[in-house]
């Protein structure tokens, strides 16, 4: 309730500005392990999905759903997470830099065949929570076909502090859909 609460207050408080706007949209994320998460896992990838807010010119906000699938020897590895982000830009022309900082809870699932004999197999489940960050640089494009749809290209470094910390590079592009 106090995270609703604390978004009500930042669209209420940053939503006098005229270029205020809501924005939705989704990547296709790629992620590549380093350290000790490059000897459990060769790669990562999946869906972002964003819903966002453009406060004004220089700064966005918005919480993000990201479900990321792990090539890896234990069938089923995935990381989910809620997250919050915010992008702090760089207005130019037709192509906008930016900064910017997601953070959030990251949820680990492993699922693990088990062989009981004489029934059928069994799935194990192995689950785990923890906080992580990742700084961002990234580029907004206008696509110029459309004032309400971008695209978003990105790369990030990722830390999540499981019980044995993980840390990834992503490279995501997406596109935006702005609400006018």
């Amino acid at each position: 309730m106090k995270k609703y609460l604390l978004i009500i207050i930042c669209i209420a408080f940053f939503g006098k500005t005229s270029l205020a706007q809501f924005y939705t949209g989704i990547e296709a994320k790629v992620a590549y392990p380093i350290g000790y998460f490059n000897s459990q896992v060769e790669f990562g990838y999946g869906p972002v999905f964003n819903l966002g807010y453009l406060a004004n010119n220089k700064l966005d906000f918005s919480i993000c759903y990201e479900l990321q699938f792990f090539n890896t020897q234990q069938p089923n590895f995935r990381i989910t997470s809620e997250s919050f982000s915010f992008k702090y830009k760089i207005n130019l022309d037709k192509c906008i830099p930016y900064l910017g900082l997601r953070t959030g809870i990251f949820h680990s699932k492993t699922e693990i065949p088990a062989i009981v004999i004489g029934q059928n197999i069994e799935t194990v489940e192995r689950k785990e929570n923890a906080f992580g960050f990742a700084p961002t640089i990234g580029v907004i494009i206008d696509t110029r076909f459309s004032k309400k749809v971008n695209i978003d290209i990105s790369t990030s470094y990722s830390v999540l502090y499981f019980n044995s910390k993980y840390t990834y590079l992503s490279m995501s592009a997406g596109i935006i859909y702005i609400f006018k």
